[in-house]
């Protein structure tokens, strides 16, 4: 039955309904001709718990769908397996090794030739962060991928690449990965350098825009656990692959973790993003451990990030397009915060060039501690006291930027929000 409206009207009125899954449903069951436009938005976000009991319950569930109406798997854009249907822990490592799956999970991707985006939401990986490649390499228009809340930890050993893995990365296909993050997760650092050797090999040059490795907040294991530890830290194995990416990198988010802050090695991740000139916007997170070396300082890296800003006056900038900076500094009960208002007014005359830096919209300075500060109270007053002249010692610097239209937010002291532990 046709509709006594023009058929644009109601597409019009049925997208404004895109969030509202029942109104859709309603639409759906209406009328033919509201189906097809209705559908559309049902189904082009997909997301699917996961079961760990019974094992893929879900994803057979949603298989079954695609094979009675196979029209419906070239609508879906978005996927998102959430790991919250996974009742127990025993459950959620259960299912960590069926990524590779064929009869679970691998066989969605057979399925969904449109698929754009990937989400994994608290789900595990802990043989490794090269079940990834699979995932890029077999759906032929994948654009972002995505790890939220993950644990890419291993249980007892580090365990050997799969000998599959060698044919996959050779597809005479690149993938078109412009999205990979990797945020608030658990993770080894040998996973990561892992991961960055799969992405330098033939086959997986993928043109990423947004690189987002917000992952270091719980890859302390290497100190816990001798047999994971590696003589690379995360500045040294991902460098390479930054300046890879120089002709298309515009969006990065690096987690760093103290070791990342002795002298050498800051230059070195540097250089590799001095390559990275179309980038835009670029956000560092330093993570402090108690136990860590006093010889690793975290003002280093900002240091080193304001001589890379301060580049010698004949030459052009290495961002020219930079439109965003935001840093953080964490540490676990207490900010220690020595020579770090040095490198903010070193980092403050870098910025403050409008010839050099047009486009810079905001800068955002944050030092934040990942637990409450626990003591005498009168240690917690003198503690605020003294952070809150390290704040204002802060705005300052960075005060004369605000006046020519940059928007800078200061923020030190107080437990961080964004923790997420495993």
């Amino acid at each position: 039955m046709s509709l006594p409206i023009p058929a644009e009207l109601v597409e019009h009125a049925i997208d404004s309904l895109h969030n509202d899954v029942h109104a859709l449903a309603a639409c759906a069951l209406a009328s033919r001709a509201l189906l097809p436009r209705a559908r559309f938005h049902i189904w082009r976000k997909v997301t699917l718990l996961v079961d760990g009991d019974p094992l893929h319950a879900r994803i057979q569930g949603l298989l079954k769908i695609l094979d009675t109406s196979p029209d419906i798997a070239h609508i879906v854009q978005s996927l998102t397996l959430n790991g919250t249907g996974v009742a127990s822990s025993e459950a959620r490592n259960r299912i960590h090794d069926y990524w590779d799956d064929p009869e679970g999970a691998m066989l969605l991707w057979e399925k969904l030739p449109n698929l754009r985006i990937l989400k994994f939401v608290l789900l595990s990986f802990h043989n490794g962060l090269y079940q990834l490649i699979p995932f890029a390499c077999s759906l032929p228009n994948l654009e972002e991928l995505a790890l939220i809340g993950f644990d890419a930890a291993p249980k007892t050993v580090h365990p050997a690449s799969p000998p599959s893995r060698n044919s996959l990365v050779q597809s005479h296909t690149p993938p078109k990965l412009k999205r990979l993050s990797l945020t608030a997760g658990r993770v080894s650092w040998l996973f990561l350098e892992d991961l960055a050797k799969v992405l330098l090999e033939p086959g997986m040059h993928a043109p990423l825009e947004t690189l987002d490795l917000f992952c270091s907040v719980a890859s302390l294991n290497s100190r816990v656990s001798p047999r994971y530890s590696t003589d690379a830290v995360f500045s040294q194995a991902w460098a390479p692959v930054i300046a890879s990416l120089a002709q298309t990198l515009r969006h990065c988010t690096l987690g760093l973790l103290t070791e990342d802050c002795s002298p050498a090695n800051p230059a070195h991740l540097y250089g590799s993003l001095k390559r990275c000139t179309h980038l835009r916007s670029l956000s560092l997170v330093c993570f402090v451990h108690p136990t860590d070396t006093v010889g690793h300082r975290p003002s280093l890296f900002l240091d080193a990030l304001a001589d890379l800003l301060l580049s010698p006056a004949d030459s052009p900038p290495p961002f020219p397009r930079f439109e965003t900076l935001s840093v953080e500094l964490l540490q676990d009960y207490e900010l220690v915060l020595d020579g770090c208002a040095d490198a903010c007014a070193k980092l403050a005359d870098a910025l403050g060039d409008r010839t050099r830096y047009p486009h810079l919209k905001r800068v955002a300075i944050c030092a934040k501690t990942l637990e409450q500060h626990s003591g005498p109270i009168d240690d917690n007053l003198s503690v605020g006291e003294e952070l809150k002249e390290q704040e204002a010692l802060c705005r300052s610097c960075f005060g004369r930027m605000e006046a020519v239209g940059v928007q800078v937010e200061i923020s030190i002291g107080g437990p961080w929000e964004g923790y997420v532990s495993w």
